[in-house]
């Protein structure tokens, strides 16, 4: 994914309906809500990312655009925002 023109990578870990993604900038914590096969919403619960404080409690709508082997092309959208960005997840074994 990138940020503000640099490459972030993100390890995600997901069990049942919670999820935790650690980068170089911190760890956030997310409750995962399934709406269909394709398309699921995440709302932050907590965050150690002083800019991403402002945005607990919020949700983002996730749309999986394409799998493979490997992992998934993704859209998202933040609850009450019109940008849309699309980034993708690779598998790591």
């Amino acid at each position: 994914m990138e940020v503000y023109g640099d490459t972030l990578h993100i390890t995600i870990d997901r069990k049942g309906g919670q999820q935790v993604e650690t980068s170089e900038l911190g760890t956030s914590h997310y409750k995962i809500t399934w709406l269909s096969e394709c398309e699921y919403e995440s709302q932050l619960l907590e965050t150690t990312i002083d800019y991403a404080q402002k945005w607990i409690g919020k949700r983002y709508k996730i749309i999986i655009l394409s799998t493979s082997k490997k992992g998934y092309s993704f859209s998202c959208q933040m609850e009450g925002k019109d940008l849309v960005v699309e980034s993708s997840v690779v598998k790591v074994e």
